[in-house]
């Protein structure tokens, strides 16, 4: 599913990362809440009235000798029955 081109305006929810590290430093997971503004398809912009999505994400990211954060996998899922305008 093309799903970026059926998004728009998406952002993570302000204060709602999350950084947990392993104990032994070498891996950290990042969750984070997110909103957009979507339609069903994307040829659907001009025909479908927009509405607000909801959903969270979470980034695995581990630490490599030099010491930089490398991500080596991610997640977005969308909340359960979006808002949808009446």
């Amino acid at each position: 599913q093309p799903t970026w081109l059926r998004t728009r305006e998406f952002r993570y929810q302000p204060g709602s990362v999350e950084l947990r590290p392993s104990a032994d430093g070498s891996m950290m997971l990042a969750v984070a809440r997110w909103e957009s503004i979507g339609v069903d398809s994307p040829e659907a912009w001009d025909r479908q009235a927009p509405y607000a999505r909801r959903g969270r994400c979470s980034f695995v990211l581990q630490r490599e000798d030099a010491g930089a954060w490398v991500c080596i996998h991610t997640h977005f899922s969308m909340d359960p029955d979006p808002v949808r305008p009446a």
